[in-house]
């Protein structure tokens, strides 16, 4: 499915505003990283309803869940994300930091990214870790 296709996100600032994925995902991540969880976990949501898989949008919602304290759900979502896009090196290192997280040192060794100098996001962003790392 194209990258751009069309998605209607429901917030009431937008009343049903029609976006690209992309620009939904840009959104999200804006939401994002201003500590707007809840704002970024509908949005990211409402992508994979309008294109289900959208590696990304799951990698993002593990993300949050792992933000939130839900090592459980992150674990399932990222690894969702890699599934569908095994090359890209940030889902590989997304899922190393979750497994370090879960004290499973073996999986996260066996996870981190083909290339190593890859900085995993959950470290990137260390004062919006659930790790505090």
């Amino acid at each position: 499915m194209p990258e751009d296709v069309a998605c209607v996100v429901y917030k009431p600032v937008f009343e049903g505003a029609v976006m690209t994925i992309s620009e939904a995902l840009a959104l999200g991540q804006r939401h994002q990283e201003s500590g707007r969880l809840a704002e970024a976990q509908s949005i990211y949501t409402q992508i994979l309803a309008a294109q289900p898989g959208h590696a990304e949008a799951l990698n993002l919602l593990g993300v949050i869940a792992h933000q939130t304290g839900r090592r459980d759900v992150a674990l399932d979502r990222i690894s969702r994300a890699v599934q569908s896009n095994g090359a890209e090196p940030i889902f590989h290192g997304n899922l190393a930091a979750i497994f370090r997280s879960l004290g499973l040192l073996d999986d996260a060794i066996r996870s981190y990214p083909p290339n190593p100098g890859t900085q995993p996001q959950l470290e990137r962003r260390p004062a919006k870790s659930a790790t505090g790392d």
